[in-house]
């Protein structure tokens, strides 16, 4: 302990007794702040009348650190003026992402501060898939900066392996959450980027989010790009053994193949479809076998056989 802090502590003690007259009183109370530590501790020990009298001298002492300010603003219940309460805050601010965040969590008072806090929680992954996490959209207080905080969680692969289970745990597909589907893409390319997150994302996503694994920057078929609709036909034609290739159709083409699909199901012959999806996407002959089949479709929709899915695929016309 050091010489100031020995003193304040001794100061403190005849504070407590409450036998000092209001000069003697404010000599003690100015020892004290010679030690943060020990301001702190009569912020949480002095009866409101004495803590009234010494509250402003005792707080600039505290706000000298985070941490004690973190403690202050949480635990001494007694400071009544904005000024001293925002004193805490500020130095709080100055502190680390993880007291940032919890001046944030666990107090009430950061709400005029929320562009700075979130500032200091981007500089950490964790934490802001943690603010993600616990605001869940719509959350009036973090609504307009969760794009910083997806950007932020996407500077770690490792984080966002686990971020991806979580938004699917708690359904983010099925509710067709328009957020993740403006935001989410730069958790699935942070993953495909890094080879040890990549692995360990193989071996704890479903097979559903395993088909953004293939997704590379700029592939031109991107469910991110698409309405929820494509997005829907994006998953049910997805091939995963030939997913190198799917992604690389171009958009029109996409739509081509979405087209057919639909003229395959309206006729009952979903499964020669995907077999000759497949086959042709292996080949390479996916443009020229849609074009084909809606060819044909024009002509004649009610000549459109099972066979007619396998014919570019084979080779013949």
């Amino acid at each position: 302990m050091s010489e100031d802090d020995v003193v304040a502590k001794a100061c403190l003690e005849k504070l407590l007794v409450g036998q000092e007259s209001d000069e003697r009183k404010v000599q003690l109370v100015e020892r004290i702040s010679q030690s943060p530590y020990w301001s702190n501790q009569a912020g949480h020990l002095l009866d409101d009348q004495t803590f009234s009298q010494a509250d402003e001298v005792l707080a600039k002492s505290v706000a000298q650190d985070p941490s004690l300010s973190l403690e202050a603003l949480k635990y001494w219940g007694k400071y009544k003026h904005y000024q001293t309460r925002e004193l805490f805050v500020q130095s709080v601010l100055q502190g680390t992402p993880e007291q940032v965040y919890e001046l944030f969590t666990r107090t009430k008072h950061a709400k005029e501060h929320i562009g700075a806090v979130i500032e200091r929680v981007c500089e950490s992954p964790v934490l802001s898939f943690d603010m993600l996490r616990i605001f869940k959209f719509p959350d009036f207080k973090i609504h307009d900066y969760r794009p910083k905080l997806y950007e932020a969680v996407a500077q770690s692969p490792e984080v966002c392996v686990d971020a991806v289970v979580y938004l699917n745990d708690i359904g983010l597909w099925n509710m067709g959450e328009a957020e993740f589907w403006r935001y989410g893409k730069s958790l699935f390319l942070s993953v495909v980027g890094n080879q040890e997150a990549r692995k360990k994302a193989e071996q704890t996503w479903d097979e559903k989010n395993r088909l953004f694994l293939y997704l590379q920057k700029g592939s031109p078929n991107d469910p991110f790009m698409y309405d929820e609709k494509r997005r829907k036909c994006w998953f049910a034609l997805a091939v995963e053994n030939q997913m190198d290739e799917y992604v690389r159709l171009s958009e029109r083409v996409f739509d081509g193949v979405v087209e057919v699909y639909r003229i395959a199901v309206d006729n009952g012959h979903k499964d020669s479809f995907k077999k000759g999806f497949a086959a042709v996407l292996d080949s390479g002959n996916v443009e020229q076998w849609v074009n084909h089949i809606l060819e044909k479709e024009n002509k004649d929709e009610d000549a459109i056989g099972g066979d007619t899915y396998d014919r570019i695929s084979s080779g013949t016309s």
